[in-house]
């Protein structure tokens, strides 16, 4: 990271900004992730960017997302276009970033992006190739987005509590092996809200059997993908660069992901949604997010 970045580090960056980032994202909440955010009672989104800011340069950041959906056997909108949110601010910012994916998510990681695949194995041998991706990549940061979290009986369930373990990859193992790791998450099934299994396991407000997966900082939204949006928006504020893509680019980034086959997943339908919210809703969080950064931003 240059000089210029880590003087941007150290500069007093208003709270309020990320305070209202984090309402953004946790509009239009039905999960009760409002109620994880109070409990969290922390500036989660600018935390999660500054190990991110401060990491560039240190080695490479791993993305991982990702999320197979059975019936229509293929994985839904919300994840990877998060994913690529928060990679191309990364790489603006210098940073070199890879995708950790699994198998039935390769068509839909563009192929000029460097990728991992994760196999669908034994935990034992899911452990083993974790390390050798440390010992192989030296990654400074992992996130994980809209990833499948393992639960206390040692499977995979989605927000339906259907079992999706003969689908989904150990690559919570991963995340267990490294230090710097932010997980997002919308459900209380995804990779980081381990990090309140406590609370989310003995309320009647949530998923009966929630993931005991954890990561050092947690992002709760009620989409993922405007989780990483928010990130996009927290490394703008935090290095005085508009990082966060326009709603032409975010749209052109799902269709894309429509073309390829992905579904909503609260329907399995082929359209312009997120977990049930039409495009509009969608962009609508966007621009709320870009008003943000025009408030706060010396540009």
């Amino acid at each position: 990271m240059d000089k210029n970045l880590k003087n941007n580090i150290s500069k007093t960056i208003n709270n309020d900004a990320f305070q209202e980032i984090q309402e953004v994202i946790l509009e239009h909440d039905y999960r009760e992730m409002n109620t994880l955010s109070q409990i969290m009672n922390n500036l989660y989104i600018k935390e999660a960017s500054e190990m991110i800011l401060e990491n560039i340069g240190k080695g490479k950041i791993i993305i991982s997302t990702g999320f197979f959906e059975i019936i229509p056997k293929t994985i839904e909108t919300d994840g990877p276009p998060g994913a690529f949110s928060i990679g191309n601010a990364i790489h603006d910012l210098g940073g070199e970033v890879i995708y950790l994916i699994e198998g039935h998510t390769k068509n839909f990681i563009d192929k000029k992006n460097n990728t991992i695949i994760f196999p669908n194995t034994s935990k034992e041998e899911s452990l083993k190739f974790s390390e050798q991706i440390i010992e192989t990549y030296n990654p400074s940061v992992l996130i994980s987005i809209e990833r499948c979290g393992i639960t206390e009986k040692n499977r995979y369930l989605n927000i339906s509590r259907q079992d999706i373990s003969k689908f989904n990859a150990f690559i919570d193992v991963l995340f267990d092996l490294h230090p710097n790791t932010i997980g997002i998450g919308d459900g209380g099934n995804e990779i980081g809200m381990g990090k309140l299994y406590d609370y989310i396991s003995n309320s009647e407000k949530f998923i009966d059997e929630p993931t005991i997966s954890k990561t050092k900082h947690l992002i709760v939204t009620t989409v993922s993908n405007w989780g990483g949006w928010g990130i996009a928006a927290a490394l703008s504020l935090l290095s005085n660069k508009k990082l966060l893509e326009t709603t032409e680019q975010a749209t052109e980034i799902m269709q894309q992901q429509l073309d390829l086959g992905a579904v909503d997943g609260s329907n399995f339908k082929s359209e312009l949604s997120v977990d049930g919210f039409n495009w509009e809703i969608n962009k609508k969080i966007l621009i709320k997010l870009h008003e943000i950064l025009n408030k706060y931003l010396k540009l």
